[in-house]
């Protein structure tokens, strides 16, 4: 079930991924940022916050498997791990991709972990300005999988979905996702996986 062209296949059905099909629902702010900005400069910017992300992204998944990371991200990397001491008592997998053989979309986890409560959690990384609501959704897209690639776990068997900001350099804020136990959250990204779908001729 490998990831094709920001797409995974289930079987011999190629789905779409949870942040593709995010991208459906309308985010008027961030128009009105690239038309203030200009296209061109809105581009660079966000192509840097990207690779910045995928940078800090890869120091915390090294430290987590005992790796060496770049040490320009220590104190990045060093408030995650107070964080992570205070609050996990063991990590179960970095980097897993989750489907759901329901819906017919896949996706990325950044982090799964027990925590010391004795709750299974998703842990999503995230060093964007701000916390949107779409990462909410996104979190409870993943939650709502079954299965994992390596079978490491079952999503729908996860407690809680927390987002760990990286507000500076040295400060994690923690946001925890919604349960959504009425479903009401996750009908909003379905009724986004359904539009994703029309709006690529998908029918199976």
């Amino acid at each position: 079930m490998p990831k094709k062209f920001n797409r995974y296949c289930i079987g011999d059905i190629d789905v779409p991924g949870v942040t593709t099909v995010l991208k459906c629902i309308d985010k008027p702010e961030l128009l009105r940022w690239y038309r203030r900005v200009g296209f061109s400069k809105a581009d660079e910017i966000s192509k840097e916050a990207r690779e910045y992300g995928d940078w800090v992204h890869t120091g915390v998944e090294e430290w987590i498997h005992g790796h060496t990371y770049d040490k320009k991200l220590k104190s990045i990397v060093d408030g995650f791990a107070r964080w992570a001491d205070e609050n996990v008592d063991k990590f179960i997998c970095t980097e897993e991709a989750v489907f759901s053989d329901t819906y017919f979309y896949a996706g990325s986890i950044d982090i799964a972990a027990t925590l010391k409560s004795g709750v299974d959690s998703i842990i999503d990384i995230k060093t964007s300005k701000g916390v949107w609501e779409d990462y909410f959704l996104q979190i409870l897209a993943y939650k709502q999988c079954n299965r994992t690639l390596n079978d490491l776990f079952n999503p729908q068997n996860t407690g809680q979905g927390i987002i760990l900001h990286l507000a500076d350099r040295e400060r994690w804020e923690v946001h925890l996702v919604p349960n959504d136990e009425d479903g009401k959250l996750f009908n909003v990204f379905k009724a986004a996986l359904v539009i994703y779908r029309w709006k690529n001729g998908i029918t199976n």
